[in-house]
């Protein structure tokens, strides 16, 4: 019984030991090369998600803006048109007459 228990600690104490061992040179080798960790990938994944999201509404934005003046702008075409062809009416009476 004495010995089932020394070997379970020695394996155990391997294990472990092993697992120590391995989680320490890759963090060194990690570090030295800069290798980004998978949480650092996942941050920069979501930062880069967030500034296409920013960019697209200000193209959004931008865009309405845009629509906005253009609808002005055709009103305006539309108002000066009719103004012109109430001009042309007018002047088109005075010469009838």
């Amino acid at each position: 019984m004495v010995l089932g228990f020394l070997l379970y600690e020695a394996v155990d104490f391997v294990w472990h030991f092993g697992k120590m061992t391995w989680n320490g040179t890759k963090y060194v080798y990690d570090w030295y090369y800069e290798i980004p960790s998978s949480d650092k990938i996942e941050i920069d994944k979501l930062q880069n998600l967030e500034e296409k999201m920013t960019h697209l509404e200000h193209l959004l934005e931008d865009f309405k803006i845009d629509n906005q003046y253009d609808d002005n702008q055709s009103d305006d075409n539309q108002s000066d048109d009719n103004q012109s062809d109430d001009n042309q009416s007018e002047q088109q009476q005075k010469y009838n007459q």
